[in-house]
């Protein structure tokens, strides 16, 4: 009877031991240095950055990739 109770508590440790490891093994970092996104990403820097691209001259564009691929 004691030989089953033994049994019975070594598998209840291992199926506690297993659980632990699978909590342990999936937590989530916490963002070291590399992680972290530059201050200078903000609604204002890419507004800036999208209000200095020259779209205006689209044609002449896809004038010289026509001409590209007409000389292969």
């Amino acid at each position: 009877m004691k030989r089953i109770v033994w049994i019975i508590v070594l598998i209840i440790i291992v199926i506690v031991g297993f659980f632990i490891w699978g909590r342990r093994a999936n937590r989530v970092s916490a963002p070291t240095g590399a992680d972290v996104v530059p201050g200078n990403d903000t609604t204002a820097a890419i507004n800036q950055d999208l209000e200095s691209l020259n779209i205006n001259d689209l044609d002449q564009e896809f004038q010289s990739i026509d001409s590209d691929l007409n000389q292969l």
